[in-house]
């Protein structure tokens, strides 16, 4: 039997174009935020883990960016 890690977080704020939120976090553009955000989960999730995300997972995102970047996160068991 293998363990999974459970994981709970928060505001990653994907594709918020707002320089405040990229900017304050150290990153250069709002796709630079956007992808590290997504490899680090990726870096600590694993496929077989379960991520609850409690919310601000993304702003101003028509459906297909958001499947994107579902698609784009290695772990199979996330919830909204």
């Amino acid at each position: 039997m293998s363990s999974k890690n459970i994981f709970f977080t928060s505001d990653w704020h994907l594709n918020h174009v707002r320089e405040f939120v990229w900017q304050k976090r150290g990153y250069t553009s709002v796709e630079d935020h956007n992808n590290q955000i997504i490899d680090t989960v990726n870096s600590q999730a694993g496929p077989d883990d379960i991520i609850y995300n409690l919310g601000d997972f993304c702003l101003n995102t028509p459906p297909d960016k958001f499947e994107e970047f579902i698609s784009r996160i290695n772990c199979q068991n996330v919830y909204m």
